[in-house]
């Protein structure tokens, strides 16, 4: 009988489609807020009961929700695995440390950036539905102007955004781990380790981006024109440039990562 071989990246696919899965309730929750807290903003934004402009403000709000969700999933990810008894199969498959976490921090990823996207699509739509259409058709310009005129940027600042994320999880699950080790105070001891690498990992990447910072790095210049008045943003001497920042976070993140697999390879046992 033939064997059929499974290549690594096959069984990280796998991975993550089953860790997804498991995000799948809490994610078709947030969902329907996003919904529901929309509709109730455009029926608001109708009855002209509230300043203008103020249903926009309350629809961004439900970021706040999204941005709080990765630090919740990343805890329970590894939580619902003990308190499910899905450990000790998850230890049994053939996959090593690194398809684990990956999985698991691609899946964590992958909920908030969504989430993310569906309430900015959100609040889109409820501005075009409540705005003036020559209003929102100028506005709508000038923001792709700005897109299509600052898209390395942009891209560079959305990375950052992520690998800050990135960290944030990784960090979180190094404290689960951790916690699920010993038997007393784990939720103490997950919680204290989270908060003291976030300290740690944040002076560490500052550290990192002032040593990379006497690299060569190209110069910042931004102007914000239009309605965004003539702002002008630009690297004065010896300020960290942002290719800095994001090398020394993505050095960080690389860390934070060998350090979770290595502690996931080594301490945690059937």
């Amino acid at each position: 009988m033939a064997t059929t071989n499974i290549s690594g990246w096959q069984k990280l696919g796998r991975l993550y489609r089953k860790e997804l899965r498991d995000l799948r309730l809490e994610s078709m929750v947030v969902l329907g807020l996003i919904l529901l807290w929309n509709l109730f903003l455009y029926y608001k934004a109708g009855t002209a009961t509230w300043p203008p402009g103020t249903h926009l403000v309350f629809s961004l709000m439900m970021l706040v929700i999204t941005g709080f969700l990765p630090l919740i999933e990343s805890f329970k990810i590894w939580g619902d695995e003990w308190k499910n008894n899905t450990v000790y199969l998850l230890l049994s498959l053939p996959v090593n440390g690194q398809q684990v976490v990956l999985a698991k921090l691609l899946a964590v990823l992958t909920q908030f950036i969504l989430l993310s996207l569906a309430a900015l699509l959100a609040t889109g739509a409820l501005f075009k539905a409540t705005v003036l259409d020559a209003y929102f058709v100028m506005i709508n310009n000038e923001i792709w102007q700005l897109i299509r005129q600052y898209r390395l940027i942009l891209a560079i600042i959305t990375v950052n955004g992520i690998l800050e994320l990135a960290n944030v999880v990784l960090l979180a699950f190094l404290g689960s781990l951790l916690g699920q080790s010993v038997r007393k105070f784990s939720g103490w001891l997950a919680g204290a380790f989270f908060l003291a690498g976030m300290y740690v990992s944040g002076k560490l990447a500052t550290w990192l981006a002032k040593v990379l910072n006497y690299l060569p790095w190209p110069a910042i210049n931004i102007r914000l024109p239009l309605n965004f008045h003539s702002l002008s943003i630009s690297a004065s001497p010896g300020e960290i440039s942002i290719y800095a920042g994001t090398a020394a976070l993505l050095l960080v993140t690389i860390l934070l990562f060998i350090t979770t697999v290595l502690f996931y390879n080594r301490r945690v046992e059937l």
